[in-house]
């Protein structure tokens, strides 16, 4: 009794023991089951799916609308619309991307960040690009090929790295289900051995399932690599290079079939012989890396050959991809980037040929500048020489004649100097403040001897609020109107123009004058006007028209005001006379202590004053020659030098009061001339140092003063032009 006591209390002992641990069994299988419901729960909120899509939206998009871009780039009729809204497209899918909060974790990676910048620079690029008139459009699309053929690595990158990320990130879960799931069929396990026998089919209906999941993944993995950028060559190697699988790709690219590729070495079939080392080199590098470089892109250009031997330039885009048995596998993308590169070398050579063209056209036109300002000094010097008082007037007609001859051909080859500058981009404004009204009233007294010629009569008219002292480019400012009223008082007769000059009043016109010139000539006809501020236009081309001209002052004058920061137009009627209007932004300044005005030109030697001993440094026997005898019948003392090394050695003997230094000569050039002046010279260290030049632009005279010259003169030079400089000079030290 007391062994089946024992007995029973042991089988009671077994089966609290047995309930208990049923109980717990079911518990934890609870619990278990919770878990993995929370954790399924999770899953199925986690939109992986649908930010994978939307990654691989980004790619499909990009293709189409770099296919399209293609197919533009290579029509005369291209279809913009439709490349129009694949770039639309495509703008939508990535900024949902940069901006979805579903993408913040994928943000956090460098990589991804990198291209998904470059993508976002590209569309900030292209966008105003895109959003263009048709015809401008057309013109940018080489411009927008080449962004995007740079593109396709960066966007097929980020999206792989989206991909991969978000695969990983479902694999994780998946593999914290997989553990829950194993738990759970232990606790199962046990549960049916206390139970049934089915928690066993369980497990190993779940081995089974975990099993093809394995296998599918591989499978899905091998395909997708194959897929993904099926517009290029597509082959699948094993690490050791050798061809697993290729796609149809790869006949049109190489010629090969695909039983002619599979088991070969990739190296070997596709790549000439003497490239295959330095090949190998870079595939082998990117191969020792496997175990760190998941979903790390290694690009290379190389040359390739084909079935018949034919060489091209191709380039890989190599990408890793790991099975589940952690085997390695190499996917090539392979492209022909043959004709891309002859693009590339055309687009070098026209580069470099537009580059050669543009210094051959500086120093042409420097070299002719120089060649005709030279002789424009002799002839316009001697000219000043000629002029005296006891001419006759048949003598003065002669001089008067030859004197506007050359002073057309200087206006001439200024205006060609001025348009070189713009289109080179050296034009540079130099503003400083000066008296508005006194500039005006000087130009207009300057032309009114060419006005009364047509029996014309100029006349300013000044409204009360426009400021007296302005901040501007006074020189460029006479440039602009010496030209308009050039051009009124060329086609009026017997007529009044005007310059009118007004502030600007409203929110927005601050600191802005308008400046009209009316005139009451043949005026301009409607087809003229849209043309009349081109290069090289004239509203009268007829062999039999009345006024000469170039057409280049009023391109000339246009380019002044833009670069000066206003604008200009022109109203008109054939017959009746035009206005033509600037407005300007001239701020309103305080009265300088030291106004930019010139200094009046002495005509004779300043009377009581001993003369200047003067340093003539000139390479040319003509302009020497004429310079010495302007400075000479102004009663000043004149020592001349051929070159610069004469130059230097005549200022190292005596101290002078003025040193007039060509820029282009033999032996040694005004520059180093100077600087040794300024650096060895005893007595000529402080010495005023001119600048004489046929051709400066506004770079040339910093230049010069950075290398101690005190201004720059412009031949040809004049009397007056000298006197003035001479006036301006402080003689410090008195030499006896």
């Amino acid at each position: 009794m007391q062994i089946l006591s024992f007995l029973r209390f042991g089988r009671q002992i077994r089966f609290a023991c047995a309930s208990v641990g049923l109980a717990l069994a079911l518990i934890i299988v609870m619990a278990i089951a919770a878990e993995t419901i929370r954790c399924l729960e999770k899953l199925q909120k986690v939109p992986s799916d649908n930010r994978q899509h939307n990654l691989s939206q980004v790619e499909v998009q990009f293709l189409k609308y770099y296919a399209a871009l293609l197919e533009s780039k290579g029509t005369q009729n291209p279809d913009l619309d439709a490349l129009r809204l694949y770039f639309d497209l495509f703008y939508s899918w990535v900024h949902s991307v940069s901006y979805s909060s579903n993408y913040n974790e994928l943000k956090l990676s460098s990589t991804f960040n990198s291209s998904l910048a470059e993508v976002n620079a590209y569309l900030t690029f292209a966008a105003p690009l895109i959003d263009v008139p048709d015809k401008q459009l057309k013109r940018a699309l080489p411009e927008l090929a080449v962004g995007a053929t740079e593109l396709r690595s960066s966007t097929r990158k980020m999206t792989l790295d989206g991909i991969k990320h978000f695969s990983a990130l479902a694999f994780s879960e998946r593999t914290t289900i997989t553990s829950t799931l194993y738990r759970l069929g232990a606790a199962t396990l046990l549960l049916i051995l206390f139970a049934c026998g089915l928690i066993a089919y369980l497990v190993k209906l779940v081995r089974k399932l975990q099993q093809r999941e394995l296998e599918a993944k591989a499978a899905s993995a091998k395909l997708g690599a194959m897929l993904e950028g099926s517009l290029d060559a597509v082959l699948v190697t094993n690490a050791d290079g050798s061809i697993t699988e290729c796609n149809d790709v790869v006949e049109k690219i190489f010629g090969y079939t695909r039983a002619e590729v599979v088991s070969q070495n990739i190296c070997d079939l596709i790549i000439p012989e003497s490239d295959r080392a330095g090949v190998r080199v870079g595939i082998s590098q990117h191969i020792s890396k496997l175990p760190e470089s998941k979903g790390v892109q290694a690009r290379l250009q190389a040359p390739g050959k084909d079935k018949l031997g034919r060489e091209f330039m191709i380039e890989f885009s190599l990408e890793t991809v790991n099975s589940a048995s952690q085997e390695a596998w190499l996917v090539y993308y392979i492209r022909d980037i043959s004709e891309q590169i002859d693009v590339q070398n055309q687009i070098i050579r026209a580069r470099d040929a537009a580059q050669a063209s543009e210094r051959a056209k500086s120093k042409f036109i420097a070299v002719m500048s120089h060649e005709m300002r030279t002789p424009l000094n002799g002839i316009l010097g001697s000219l000043d020489l000629l002029a005296r008082p006891n001419l006759s007037t048949k003598q003065q007609s002669y001089i008067d004649a030859m004197r506007l001859s050359g002073d057309l051909l200087l206006n001439r080859v200024n205006d060609v100097l001025d348009l070189s500058s713009f289109e080179s981009g050296k034009i540079a404004l130099v503003p400083r403040a000066f008296d508005l009204s006194e500039m005006l009233e000087e130009l207009l007294q300057s032309l009114s001897g060419a006005a009364l010629k047509f029996g014309n009569k100029l006349v300013l008219s000044s409204t009360s609020q426009v400021p007296q002292f302005v901040l501007g480019d006074k020189t460029r400012l006479r440039q602009i109107f010496s030209n308009l009223l050039g051009n009124a008082i060329k086609y009026s007769q017997n007529s009044r123009i005007t310059l009118e000059v007004a502030q600007l009043t409203g929110p927005d016109a601050e600191g802005r004058i308008e400046f009209k010139v009316i005139d009451h000539g043949i005026g301009i006809s409607e087809q003229d006007i849209p043309h009349i501020f081109e290069d090289f236009y004239t509203v009268d081309n007829s062999l039999t028209r009345k006024s000469e001209g170039t057409g280049l002052g009023l391109g000339i004058t246009k380019r002044l005001v833009n670069k000066m920061g206003g604008e200009i137009g022109v109203m008109s009627t054939l017959g009746s006379g035009s206005v033509f209007w600037i407005r300007l932004p001239l701020p309103n300044v305080t009265a300088p202590s030291a106004l930019d005005s010139p200094v009046p030109s002495k005509t004779a030697s300043v009377k009581g004053e001993r003369p200047y001993e003067i340093l003539l440094v000139e390479d040319n026997e003509i302009n020497r020659f004429v310079t010495t005898e302007i400075l000479n019948t102004l009663g000043h003392n004149v020592q001349t030098a051929d070159d610069g090394l004469k130059g230097v050695s005549e200022a190292n003997k005596r101290a002078y009061d003025l040193i007039l230094m060509d820029i282009s000569m033999p032996n040694m050039d005004g520059i180093a001339a100077t600087a040794k002046i300024r650096g060895e010279s005893v007595y000529n260290k402080t010495t005023p140092i001119y600048a004489l030049t046929a051709h400066a632009n506004h770079q040339d005279r910093e230049r010069f003063q950075k290398e101690g010259m005190n201004e720059c003169i412009l031949k040809p030079i004049s009397k007056s032009i000298i006197a003035d400089i001479l006036a301006e000079i402080e003689v410090s030290t008195v030499h006896s």
